[in-house]
């Protein structure tokens, strides 16, 4: 048979497993369920009978605002850190995923250099060949409308050959317009 939990002692339960849970959460482990909750206890207690002290006051609900303020202050405090040491994590992960994409881009970016001097080399090689075969081509239209074209002139002056060759000798037996070259000591 099962007892019957009072209510304090379901309180006492529900204050534990919210304590396991938080100590957990923190990655702390949890020898004392009471400990964490009595230091903040003791220093409230210490710090509530020094201000009654120093005030000179008996009631203690007088200071009710002061510790509100101050429970605030702390909130406020703790709410700050966290978000300076979030930011300060989020700036960390924001310059290593920037120097991650820098070094992606700089990976990527040499990849298509070498890509395209590749592609480059392999058309400037393809473009040198088809200059060298056009070339051949070309000379061989040029050999080929020459001999055409000796042969028109051949049949319409059959005796070229002879008057070029006379006309070549007659240059040779002429006297050379310049001086002679005069030899400098």
């Amino acid at each position: 048979m099962t007892a019957i939990l009072g209510e304090a002692e379901r309180h006492r339960r529900a204050e534990i497993i919210r304590d396991s849970r938080a100590a957990l959460q923190q990655g702390e482990t949890f020898d004392n369920p009471g400990e964490p909750r009595e230091q903040t206890a003791d220093r409230w207690l210490s710090w509530w009978q020094h201000e009654m002290v120093l005030r000179n006051c008996h009631d203690p609900a007088e200071l009710l605002p002061d510790a509100c303020a101050r429970l605030e202050q702390i909130v406020d405090d703790r709410v700050a850190a966290a978000v300076a040491e979030e930011c300060a994590s989020l700036r960390a992960e924001l310059q290593a995923l920037h120097v991650e994409l820098t070094e992606r881009w700089h990976a990527e970016l040499t990849a298509i250099c070498e890509v395209l001097a590749k592609r480059i080399g392999e058309v400037i090689d393809q473009v040198e060949m088809v200059n060298k075969r056009l070339q051949t081509e070309l000379w061989n239209l040029v050999k080929t409308q020459f001999r055409a074209l000796r042969a028109r002139v051949d049949g319409v002056l059959p005796d070229t050959k002879s008057a070029l060759r006379d006309a070549s000798e007659r240059a040779d037996e002429l006297p050379n317009p310049l001086p002679p070259r005069r030899v400098i000591n």
